[in-house]
């Protein structure tokens, strides 16, 4: 038990030091949230799908849950342009996955930013300004918002695929993670 404690404590005491000194090493642990998110957030959606009248609460823990994802997509890009910083020189085929997948992060960032907007106006538009004889277009902007999603968790996919190439196949981790030394 007092193991497990000196071990908690010590990765705390490591998360802090991270955040203070280099965020770089938290792209591992902040990267992982926009994936999660974006890949669960429209559950939220089947709600409303089949009740929309009743489904309020569900269309805004999805808004929510798009800005949260985009946030932490952004959190998690700022870290891996920090973390990439501090990589030393990189074979080639190391240095082409690298540059794939920050070129696939920099796709999400632009795709989701682009959506959390579009979605939050399209919600906020069809509450207060938009009418049911506007049925068609609705419709439409349903389609023209799912199809941006889908390619948006298409990109981010790949992206994390790219990002498990660079961890799996080259070796890249971040010393933030390794175990702690035990006591001699």
């Amino acid at each position: 038990m007092n193991q497990l404690l000196s071990d908690f404590l010590h990765y705390c005491g490591t998360i802090f030091s991270a955040m203070i000194n280099d965020a770089g090493h938290l792209h591992p642990l902040v990267v992982h949230f926009p994936i999660a998110i974006f890949l669960t957030a429209p559950l939220l959606l089947i709600p409303v799908m089949f009740a929309r009248k009743s489904a309020s609460g569900f269309r805004l823990a999805f808004l929510i849950m798009l800005w949260l994802g985009t946030v932490s997509l952004w959190a998690a890009y700022y870290t891996g342009e920090l973390a990439a910083e501090s990589l030393a020189v990189l074979p080639s085929a190391a240095m082409a996955a690298l540059a794939e997948h920050d070129r696939l992060a920099g796709l999400c960032r632009l795709i989701f930013s682009i959506l959390t907007v579009a979605v939050s106006l399209y919600f906020g538009a069809s509450v207060y300004a938009l009418k049911r004889s506007d049925f068609k277009l609705h419709i439409l902007i349903i389609i023209t918002l799912s199809v941006a999603y889908a390619a948006g968790v298409v990109v981010i996919v790949n992206a994390a695929h790219q990002g498990g190439v660079l961890v799996h196949r080259h070796g890249i981790s971040s010393p933030f993670f390794s175990a702690p030394a035990s006591p001699q």
